[in-house]
């Protein structure tokens, strides 16, 4: 390689390491990073100074130096891609924008916001390639009626992802639903995207009682940079699954809950009794690995081994009369005690 290309080739190689503001990059970091690489020969400290004259120079108005001295390229700098974003790279940065970027953390977003701009750049100049138009061709369905999604202030938002991904402790103040606002210091756990609505599983670290908070209802916050240590028992999948957000922890005042409080937590057998109409969908999506589905005259019989939840009392309900619960008693019991309260309610005096 010609001195003038290991020079050009350095140069776009520390282009690409760069980091967006405000993180930054020394001139050693650069020449560690280098030196990592084995394309390229061992350089000094002045040969990346003059390296970095000349990439300030035809990048001014992108290229700057942090507080802290280090390189970095401007916040709102535009992505330099080489060889540039495919109409499938575009069309992949497009969708995770329109369904990840809730459940990114918000530095991550804003990381990712140039790249989401070249990817619409690139998809509006290229309106005639048959991949464009994918994105109109499918759809994210969520099986509940569509709500819109509350405001949630973006400065919190970027301090609570901050301290999730560094298991920091904050203190926030919480307007409850019913208007009284209260201060917690927790330790912040997972972001769960329900429907529209983010919350915040976290621990309170007095007493290590898991909580949950709505982000939108976060009024102010504060992070208190202490790290804490994260339990080895919690898991955020096996928190879900188990009540808690289900749906929406609707159900924990809920009386009728009282049924099955002892199937909380516990995988059941159940035998349900549907409407021949479902054979067809309850056959292509089981609800676990062993499940049994009896075809009889006139309905279709189903064994299974679950999870017990509210989702699985939700998600029964959802049937309405085309499924009858045979077995367990208690599960049977809650359905009707459901019933019975949802008679009373429609009741026409």
């Amino acid at each position: 390689m010609s001195k003038v290309s290991e020079q050009l080739s350095r140069c776009l190689h520390i282009l690409r390491i760069i980091p967006r503001y405000p993180t930054g990059l020394s001139v050693k970091n650069i020449i560690d990073a280098i030196l990592d690489d084995s394309q390229f020969e061992p350089v000094c400290e002045r040969t990346i100074q003059r390296n970095m004259k000349v990439i300030k120079k035809l990048f001014e108005a992108d290229i700057r130096k942090n507080l802290e001295g280090e390189w970095c390229w401007k916040e709102n700098a535009a992505t330099i891609s080489i060889p540039g974003l495919t109409i499938l790279q575009a069309l992949t940065f497009n969708l995770a924008n329109s369904y990840l970027s809730s459940l990114l953390p918000s530095s991550t977003v804003n990381e990712l916001q140039p790249f989401f701009e070249q990817a619409n750049a690139k998809l509006n100049d290229n309106q005639n390639d048959k991949f464009v138009n994918w994105k109109n061709k499918i759809a994210v369905i969520h099986q509940t009626q569509a709500t819109l999604a509350p405001n949630i202030d973006p400065e919190i938002h970027t301090l609570v992802s901050h301290a999730l991904i560094y298991d920091q402790q904050i203190k926030i103040n919480y307007l409850h639903s019913d208007n009284n606002e209260a201060e917690y210091t927790i330790n912040p756990l997972g972001l769960v995207l329900r429907n529209s609505i983010t919350y915040l599983i976290s621990e309170i670290p007095d007493n290590s009682h898991v909580q949950i908070f709505a982000l939108h209802r976060i009024k102010a916050a504060a992070n208190l940079y202490r790290v804490f240590k994260r339990s080895k028992d919690f898991e955020l999948q096996k928190y879900i699954k188990s009540q808690h957000l289900a749906i929406g922890n609707i159900y924990i005042n809920n009386q009728s809950s009282k049924v099955t409080q002892n199937l909380n937590d516990r995988s059941i057998d159940i035998k349900l009794k549907f409407t021949k109409d479902l054979f067809k969908y309850i056959a292509e999506t089981p609800l676990s690995e062993n499940q049994k589905t009896t075809v009889y005259e006139d309905h279709i019989e189903v064994t299974a081994t679950v999870q017990f939840s509210e989702q699985l009392i939700f998600w029964l309900r959802s049937y309405g009369p085309d499924v009858q619960v045979i077995t367990p008693l208690d599960l049977r019991l809650r359905l009707i005690a459901d019933i019975e309260r949802l008679n009373t309610n429609y009741e026409i005096h």
